[in-house]
C-alpha cells in the first residue's frame, strides 16, 4: 500500500515543526523559564549560551512534535479522531515528562506554549500546506473561468461566429 506522505510532505512536515519548535517551544520557553524565575523571587537573567540551549531544545522538540504529527497521519490514515487524540496525548505526555519539578506554575506556563504549537503545526500543515499542494494539482482555468471548459481554438471561434450571425 502506498504512503499517501511523499519525500516533500516528511521534508515540509519536518520544517513546519523546526521552524514552530524554534519559536514558539524554544523562544516561548525562554520566556516561560524567566516568568517562572520571577515568581520565585529570583531577580534572573538571560545568558546567550542559556538562551541558545532552550531554543535549541524548542528546535528540537519541535522536530518531534511534527514527527509523531507526521507518523500518525502515516499509520492512523482514515481514524482522523483516534489520530488527533494520539499526537495531543503525545504531546501533553512528552511536556509532562519534560517539566521537572512538576507543579502548578510550570504547567500553566508550559502547557500553552505546547497548545499553540501543536494547534500552529495542524493549521499550517492542513490549511496552507495541503492547500497548496491541491492547488498545484489543480487544472488551470481556461479564458471561460471554468477548468472544465476547452480552451478556445480557432475552430470553436469560428463555428461560434457563424452560429450567431
Amino acid at each position: 500500500m502506498k504512503s499517501p506522505l511523499d519525500r516533500k510532505d516528511w521534508l515540509a512536515g519536518l520544517v513546519i515543526g523546526a521552524s514552530l519548535g524554534t519559536v514558539v517551544l524554544g523562544v516561548g520557553g525562554r520566556i516561560a523559564m524567566r516568568g517562572i524565575a520571577r515568581l520565585a523571587g529570583s531577580p534572573g537573567g538571560f545568558s546567550f549560551g542559556g538562551s541558545l540551549t532552550v531554543v535549541f531544545l524548542g528546535l528540537v522538540s519541535g522536530l518531534a512534535g511534527a514527527l509523531a504529527f507526521l507518523a500518525l497521519r502515516w499509520l492512523v490514515r482514515s481514524h482522523r479522531l483516534l489520530r488527533g487524540a494520539l499526537f495531543w496525548a503525545f504531546l501533553v505526555l512528552v511536556t509532562l515528562r519534560g517539566l521537572r519539578p512538576l507543579d502548578v506554575q510550570r504547567v500553566v506556563l508550559f502547557l500553552p506554549l505546547v497548545l499553540i504549537f501543536g494547534v500552529a503545526l495542524q493549521v499550517i500543515w492542513c490549511r496552507v500546506y495541503l492547500r497548496g499542494k491541491s492547488d498545484a494539482n489543480r487544472p488551470a482555468p481556461t479564458a471561460s473561468g471554468n477548468p472544465r471548459d476547452p480552451e478556445p481554438t480557432s475552430r470553436n471561434i469560428q463555428l461560434t461566429s457563424y452560429h450567431h450571425a
